[in-house]
C-alpha cells in the first residue's frame, strides 16, 4: 500500500530557445559541455530566483566558502528532469569557436584595459535543440515557494542559455512500494540494480552537495555519478537497500535516494 509523504513534486515545463551550454569542470581553455542539463544546473537555476536578492553569490560557513545554492539544499530534497519531446540520444555536443576574456596565465604586466593579451579565441561546447522542452521537478516540503521561484526561472545553465518556463504544477508524493518500475526521468545508476528494458544513454553528472558547492580546491571529476537518462521511458529493478520509489498524483514515479524520504518523510 502507498503512503502519503509531506513531500511534493512541483514541476516547471521550460522551453529551450536555442539550446544550452553547462561546462565540464576543470577545463580553462577549450571548454566542453555536459550533454544533459545535470541536477546540479537545474538547482542553480532555482537558486538564481530563490537568492539573488536576499544572498550573496558566495557564503561562509564555519571557515569555509560556499555558493550559497548550497542553502537550497534544506529546502529541496531531490531535483530531476526529463525531455518531453525530444530523444536524450538526439543531444549532440558540437563545439564552438568564441572570443573570450582570459586572465589565467597571463603576466601582471600584461593586464590593463585595452590589453591584446586577454583575450583568447577557445572552443566551447554547445548541445542545439531549438524549442525542445524540458521538466524540472523539485522535490520540497515547501511547494508555494519553489513553485513561485520556479516560475521566474530564465536560463539553464550559463546566462547565454535563455529559456521560456510555460507551466509549473505541484503533485503530492506518495511512497510507492515497488521493486521494479517504470520511470522516464533520469536517475543515479547506483540506486538501480539492473535495467529491465528501455532504451536509455548514460552520462556522469554531478549530483547536489555541499560538497559540489564547497570553493576551494577539491577534484570535481570525482563527485559525479553515473545517471541513467532514458529516452522516453525505462522498466528498472530497484536497489531496496538505497533507493525509494516515489509516485505522483498524476501517476509518474520517481527513483530516488532512500535517505530523501528517510529525511523528508517525518510528521
Amino acid at each position: 500500500m502507498a503512503r502519503t509523504l509531506n513531500l511534493y513534486a512541483v514541476s516547471a515545463i521550460i522551453q529551450v530557445h536555442w539550446g544550452f551550454t553547462v561546462a565540464l569542470p576543470l577545463y580553462t581553455a577549450t571548454q566542453p559541455t555536459f550533454k544533459i542539463p545535470p541536477p546540479t544546473t537545474l538547482l542553480g537555476a532555482l537558486a538564481y530566483q530563490a537568492l539573488r536578492t536576499s544572498r550573496p553569490e558566495v557564503i561562509v560557513e564555519e571557515g569555509t566558502l560556499l555558493s550559497s545554492t548550497v542553502e537550497l539544499l534544506n529546502v529541496i530534497s531531490w531535483v530531476t528532469g526529463r525531455f518531453q519531446d525530444f530523444n536524450s540520444k538526439a543531444a549532440i555536443e558540437v563545439i564552438d569557436l568564441t572570443r573570450y576574456i582570459t586572465t589565467l596565465g597571463v603576466r601582471t604586466g600584461n593586464l590593463y584595459p585595452g590589453s591584446p593579451y586577454i583575450w583568447a579565441v577557445q572552443g566551447r561546447g554547445k548541445v542545439y535543440l531549438p524549442g525542445a522542452t524540458f521538466e524540472v521537478v523539485y522535490l520540497t516540503r515547501d511547494p508555494e515557494n519553489v513553485e513561485k521561484w520556479a516560475t521566474g526561472i530564465w536560463r539553464l545553465g550559463s546566462r547565454e542559455c535563455p529559456v521560456s518556463v510555460v507551466e509549473v504544477n505541484t503533485y503530492p508524493l506518495e511512497l510507492a512500494p515497488l521493486d521494479v518500475v517504470t520511470t522516464s526521468f533520469m536517475l543515479p545508476e547506483y540506486l538501480v540494480k539492473e535495467v529491465v528494458e528501455g532504451d536509455y544513454i548514460e552520462e556522469n553528472l554531478p549530483e547536489p552537495s555541499k560538497e559540489w558547492y564547497l570553493l576551494g580546491v577539491k577534484d570535481p571529476l570525482k563527485l559525479l555519478k553515473r545517471f541513467i537518462v532514458p529516452t522516453t521511458s525505462v522498466k528498472v529493478r530497484v536497489d531496496p537497500d538505497k533507493a525509494a520509489v516515489l509516485k505522483d498524483s498524476r501517476g509518474d514515479y520517481y527513483v530516488v535516494p532512500k535517505v530523501t524520504v528517510a529525511v523528508h518523510g517525518r510528521g
